[in-house]
């Protein structure tokens, strides 16, 4: 069970995973067609040689979206538990950077802006709609 948590803090948090909500200057989010998952929005796992969440979140979406970002904050921190111990994936709020050739790889196949609500209904079934539009909310009342 994921739950949005009231803080932004993320100090002395086990983060385990982050996620981007990255506009353009149409107001448009980048999304990326994963092949195990369909349309989602860039992120993934913190790796020992990242030195922050900052450093996972650049990384993640360069070799998803083939895409730098900037202006990176936090918007939203989700609480999950593995093996009865709390974990957190933080959502941020970015901009484009700039955008490299898309070159496809093992984990996504394509990546377009859309509006966010275009995005809602594109999004997979199998993931979780509700959160997902939750984060979306958050990130467009703070634009």
């Amino acid at each position: 069970m994921f739950k949005p948590l009231k803080t932004k803090d993320i100090k002395n948090k086990k983060v385990t995973s982050v996620a981007a909500i990255v506009f353009n200057d149409k107001s448009e989010i980048l999304i990326i067609n994963l092949i195990k998952r369909g349309w989602d929005i860039p992120g993934g796992h913190v790796e020992k040689i990242d030195k922050d969440v900052y450093e996972t979140l650049r990384r993640e979406v360069l070799e998803e979206a083939f895409s730098k970002i900037k202006n990176i904050k936090i918007s939203t921190v989700i609480r999950s538990y593995s093996n009865k111990e709390p974990t957190y994936m933080v959502i941020f709020k970015a901009e484009i950077d700039e955008l490299l050739e898309f070159k496809g790889n093992k984990e996504s196949i394509e990546r377009k802006f859309v509006k966010p609500l275009q995005f809602l209904k594109i999004y997979s079934k199998d993931n979780d709609f509700d959160l997902m539009n939750k984060i979306i909310e958050n990130v467009i009342k703070k634009q």
